[in-house]
């Protein structure tokens, strides 16, 4: 590899010699160092050695931030319903007696704990309607 590299910077010294003529040796001077960073690679092994481990541990954060956001719009889709049934349960119960045991029956016993997820207006407390997945996207990500 090492061989075909020198005959590539020869080849490309010849070509650059017959068209600029006088200007190549001025010009040689100061592109002949941006020839050699481009094809003979000075790094030390140690400094190699730790750009792999620095690439390998910025691609490990990065899988791991992207299998939190998946888990995060999985939430998201388990509670935007539950949210919507919410508000539509308090606007219906708005009139009886006891409001927390109507809103509590139309939920539903196991959807409930989601509950203190959602605004009163139903919406996922905290989250913009920028950030919350489609229902097209919650579809696919089942």
């Amino acid at each position: 590899m090492g061989l075909l590299k020198k005959l590539i910077v020869k080849q490309f010294l010849k070509i650059w010699r017959n068209r600029f003529g006088g200007l190549s040796i001025v010009l040689s001077i100061v592109f002949l160092p941006i020839i050699g960073m481009i094809f003979f690679d000075q790094t030390p092994p140690l400094v190699k050695a730790e750009r792999e481990a620095r690439q390998k541990y910025e691609y490990e954060i990065y899988k791991s931030r992207q299998k939190g956001k998946a888990e995060q719009k999985k939430y998201l889709c388990e509670v935007k319903p539950i949210c919507e049934r919410y508000a539509t349960a308090r606007f219906q119960c708005a009139v009886a007696a006891n409001l927390q045991s109507c809103i509590d029956i139309k939920i539903g016993d196991e959807d409930a704990s989601y509950v203190s997820a959602c605004t009163n207006d139903g919406k996922v407390a905290g989250i913009t309607s920028a950030d919350m997945p489609s229902a097209l996207s919650c579809y696919f990500s089942k």
